[in-house]
């Protein structure tokens, strides 16, 4: 019972604080589908399970975090294929900045999604978040 008493407490404060907030920075107001997005991606805060790379290599930590958040939105939106995330990443400002990408040239490509979803899943990252 405290679980679901916990859960409808930070939705009511999502929708009275972080999300009126969002919407005065975007030029229009969330969809429904976004609003759950928001919602489901402050609750999970998939970054912190999304990994360091080495100091050097690899993708940068925020660059990391946004195709970690775009995982997540693949499947709050059951898109059946990476392409359909991407093109609606490209497509929809709102969309992609929720993400955590600010410019459509952030977005990257398909190969790109596909090691990193990869990755995600020789970490076990969806278990770690659940």
């Amino acid at each position: 019972m405290k679980l679901r008493e916990a859960v409808s407490w930070l939705t009511g404060t999502l929708q009275r604080n972080l999300i009126p907030l969002l919407e005065e920075c975007w030029e229009r107001p969330l969809t429904e589908k976004e609003r759950q997005l928001v919602s489901i991606l402050e609750l999970v805060q998939i970054e912190k399970f999304a990994g360091r790379p080495p100091r050097r290599f690899g993708r940068k930590p925020w660059e990391r975090q946004a195709l970690a958040r775009a995982l997540v939105a693949k499947a709050v939106y059951n898109h059946p294929h990476t392409r359909a995330t991407i093109e609606a990443l490209r497509a929809t400002p709102v969309f992609r900045r929720i993400c955590g990408f600010v410019t459509r040239a952030d977005v990257p490509s398909e190969s790109t999604f596909s090691r990193a979803f990869a990755k995600f899943a020789a970490i076990g990252l969806g278990e770690k978040v659940h």
